[in-house]
């Protein structure tokens, strides 16, 4: 089976989705030697644009980068995987990129406004700068009601740097 990422640029050669170019550049300006894929199963498709960077699925020391979509079913399972991998991993950086289309939660939170993605990248940040690292940059859409998100890679996305 196709990854969504290459049936969405399929019918584009060359073409690279806005926030893997980012993503792409954020190793690169860092000069990360390797990269955990957690979420993503493209580890060919990132290879192949970061050539000189190790990408795997299982080990990075680097770079984790989490990708939460279908794999996950609550925004508190993201958080304790995050936290999970990162005790295991100890990353210098960590890219958390959450698809709010699929993401629940059953928890109450508190603070919470009218900005889904600022609420969840707000959290997220707390608790990032919980385990030590804080937050270099954030992206995302406000209100595109679906029409800017594609399922290859998530819009509310956040990047982290270890103190």
């Amino acid at each position: 089976m196709t990854s969504w990422r290459l049936q969405q640029i399929a019918t584009k050669p060359g073409f690279v989705i806005e926030q893997d170019r980012r993503l792409i550049e954020f190793v690169q300006k860092h000069g990360i030697a390797d990269i955990m894929l957690d979420g993503d199963d493209d580890v060919d498709y990132f290879q192949m644009l970061l050539p000189d960077c190790t990408v795997s699925k299982h080990n990075g020391h680097g770079l984790l980068a989490v990708f939460a979509n279908e794999l996950f079913n609550r925004f508190e399972d993201v958080l304790d995987h995050v936290a999970q991998t990162i005790t295991q991993l100890r990353p210098r950086y960590v890219y958390v990129a959450v698809n709010k289309y699929l993401i629940t939660t059953n928890r109450r939170w508190d603070d919470l406004t009218d900005d889904i993605d600022q609420d969840i990248l707000n959290i997220l940040g707390r608790h990032m700068q919980s385990m030590h690292y804080i937050e270099t940059a954030r992206f995302s859409v406000p209100e595109d009601f679906g029409k800017h998100y594609n399922f290859a890679h998530p819009t509310t996305n956040a990047y982290y740097q270890l103190r």
